[in-house]
């Protein structure tokens, strides 16, 4: 290329860029924006937060021991035995697994994705304090590792506040309730205590601190007191009501095997005696009636058909309590003992 080539060059490219200088300043200044952008993006991103497990290593095979509580003093403690969960203080009283292990579950699926909180002063707000709490668990691991955790408030449907004890950060824990975590026995074994089919049934008799009362099944099916006397008249249907709760008679919790002075099984406050009958065979079934509960409205009862001393709720027994020969027979109207001696 010659030098006056050069110079044309020169002076052409100078007089392009001279007219296109309003493009020119638009595209520095678009360039200009663009930096802009991106360098307060760059400021102001902020690097997403580190999902962890909350309770890391815990799974539903590696749980060996759970509590449950309130912060109103109920509480369960329930144990793992192989593939099997019992009731540890009630004398390995079997519980219902997969009810362990569906709540098993859903702890391992928690996360520390959802940050809710990590100062002290919000725990009582989110019902997570260590004495101001809706749930606690306590939770034993096979390796020897524990973890206790508070379940607090529900901001939402299907979430709740969740706070491990040895952090102060709260999370929101999903797909989770206080529901999962029934601080009571019942919620977690079958709390059937003693059955028998109303067809079964042949003879009953009650003993209790008015006396001594023999119920009989007669062949048309109905039934009578035994030494009812002239001129009085039986009232089966408040017979009916007790032969009804002997069909399915449910616990709160059971106490365990070992009979103790304060049960009262040995001075019992009643002693049912149910005689049944199968395809010819008879069977007898006897359920004393222990201590009394003011407190829990709880009887103390033990059943010849279990090993296991369970409490039950008053108002399934105190019939059986509290009745006497006066709640079974009145006299005859005089129209009917007419007939009746006519």
């Amino acid at each position: 290329m010659t030098t006056a080539s050069r110079g044309t060059w020169s002076r052409s490219t100078a007089n392009s860029l001279w007219r296109d200088r309003p493009l020119l300043g638009l595209a520095i200044l678009l360039g200009v924006q663009i930096l802009l952008i991106a360098g307060i993006y760059g400021a102001n991103r902020r690097p997403a937060p580190v999902s962890e497990p909350l309770l890391p290593g815990l799974t539903p095979e590696t749980v060996v021991a759970l509590t449950v509580a309130d912060a109103e003093g109920n509480a369960v403690r329930l144990a793992r035995r192989g593939s099997e969960w019992v009731l540890p203080d009630a004398d390995e009283f079997p519980a219902l697994a997969d009810r362990v292990t569906r709540l098993l579950e859903k702890l391992a699926g928690q996360r520390t994705r959802r940050l809710v909180a990590r100062t002290p002063g919000s725990f009582a707000r989110l019902g997570v304090d260590a004495t101001d709490f809706v749930r606690r668990l306590e939770v034993e691991l096979e390796d020897g590792t524990a973890y206790t955790l508070f379940l607090g408030t529900v901001p939402r449907p299907r979430t709740i506040h969740v706070r491990r004890a040895d952090q102060e950060a709260v999370f929101l824990a999903v797909n989770l309730s206080e529901m999962d975590a029934n601080p009571r026995p019942s919620a977690w074994i079958n709390t059937a205590y003693f059955m028998a089919s109303r067809e079964s049934m042949v003879a009953l008799t009650l003993e209790n601190r008015q006396g001594r009362l023999e119920f009989l099944r007669q062949e048309d099916g109905s039934w009578t007191l035994a030494g009812l006397q002239e001129g009085e008249e039986f009232l089966q249907n408040n017979l009916e009501s007790m032969l009804t709760t002997l069909t399915g008679l449910h616990m709160v919790r059971p106490l365990g095997k070992t009979s103790r002075p304060e049960y009262g099984l040995d001075d019992p406050a009643a002693v049912i005696t149910l005689v049944t009958e199968e395809e010819g065979r008879r069977t007898t079934h006897t359920l004393r009636i222990g201590a009394y509960d003011p407190e829990d409205r709880q009887y103390v009862l033990a059943s010849s058909d279990s090993d296991y001393i369970v409490r039950v709720a008053d108002y399934t027994v105190e019939r059986f309590v509290d009745r006497g020969r006066q709640d079974f027979v009145r006299p005859l109207e005089e129209e009917e003992a007419e007939e009746s001696g006519g």
